[in-house]
């Protein structure tokens, strides 16, 4: 996306929390192109690995292909490399590797979800949220059956601010 616009820290952080949330255990490797927004989204990237209880590798500034192979070479459980590839200057993106070193597959693709939800309350479980600091609970969380059937293990990251804030 366009840095600043489409493509942010804070972005780029939720996307990475959610690849380091289904990743098999292991560090996690990261790389970047040289374009100017590189170091404040690697920032954002080793920050978010680190949250996740992970262990990241920074390495910099590298090509892609060279991270897919550190990611193998490390026996690593994947990568993130920071690139727009062939777009211009004022875009960058993010590419993740599984633990062979291969970009992810479409289908592994889809367990990085990032799922918007209107009101988090109302897909939540009680025991996932800061119930005591709402003061004015609704009640009408999801049960585990429910939850689980609805999203089958993926990450549920809930992005809408405001006053769910204290919820997410």
């Amino acid at each position: 996306g366009i840095v600043g616009e489409s493509l942010s820290a804070e972005t780029a952080a939720r996307y990475v929390a959610a690849f380091a949330a289904v990743a098999p255990p292991g560090t996690i490797c990261g790389g970047r192109d040289g374009r100017d927004s590189g170091p404040m989204l690697a920032a954002a990237v080793h920050g978010a690995i680190a949250a996740a209880g992970r262990t990241s590798i920074d390495l910099g500034v590298a090509p892609t292909p060279t991270v897919g192979v550190i990611v193998r070479h490390l026996r690593a459980a994947g990568g993130v490399q920071i690139t727009a590839s062939h777009n211009p200057h004022p875009y960058n993106g993010l590419k993740l590797f599984a633990a062979e070193g291969r970009v992810l597959t479409q289908a592994a693709g889809q367990k990085v979800r990032i799922v918007s939800a209107a009101n988090p309350r109302r897909l939540y479980r009680p025991s996932d949220v800061a119930w005591d600091t709402v003061s004015e609970p609704d009640n009408a969380f999801m049960d585990d059956d429910h939850f689980n059937a609805l999203f089958d293990g993926d990450v549920l990251i809930g992005v809408s601010g405001g006053p769910a804030g204290p919820l997410e």
